[in-house]
């Protein structure tokens, strides 16, 4: 006889003890991301400054503009990436996991639908300040203990996988020398 049987029930429900990721994990797990998706992208980048010559002006002249075009791009790639793989590198090096309603791995129609809306409602489509409050808002949901407005309409789990704080504040250090380089070299 099972311990269930002497309890009364057919089978025991075991509560789900993972715990969410937080905000800062994401946030520097999804610049990772992007950091690796632009150094993939070199590859699509160079055939372009030969073949469109009018690309290398945007490229080194149009900052705006090159940011709302390569955005798109970058979080395409992304999504590529963890749908052939079923995560990325930057979730994987913080310890975050994605899971589709059922626990099991996402899907690539539902990995990209993320990345679209993920797009629009997390970094505003790439457009200054506006990114600002749409990334503050979604940092209050998450810091709340709520879901991304994205993952949640999605029926989507973003869970810690044994991330820590020593590899975020690593992340962050790494985003931001990174980004301190790329601006003044």
């Amino acid at each position: 006889m099972s311990v269930g049987q002497i309890a009364g029930v057919d089978s025991f429900a075991v509560p789900d003890q993972r715990k969410p990721a937080g905000p800062w994990q994401r946030y520097w797990a999804r610049y990772l991301d992007l950091i690796f998706a632009a150094i993939m992208s070199i590859a699509l980048i160079i055939p372009m400054i030969f073949l469109v010559p009018a690309f290398t002006d945007l490229l080194f002249h149009s900052g705006l503009i090159l940011i709302l075009i390569y955005t798109p791009v970058l979080l395409l790639i992304d999504a590529a990436v963890q749908a052939a793989f079923g995560n990325t590198l930057g979730k994987k090096l913080l310890g975050i996991r994605i899971e589709a309603p059922s626990g099991s791995r996402v899907p690539p129609r539902l990995i990209f639908r993320r990345s679209l809306l993920l797009y629009v409602r997390g970094i505003a489509c790439g457009i200054p300040i506006l990114f600002l409050v749409t990334m503050a808002n979604a940092f209050r949901r998450v810091n709340g203990g709520r879901k991304a407005s994205w993952d949640d309409d999605l029926g989507l789990a973003v869970y810690d996988n044994h991330g820590s704080l020593l590899r975020s504040a690593l992340a962050g250090l790494f985003v931001t020398a990174f980004t301190l380089w790329s601006f003044f070299g």
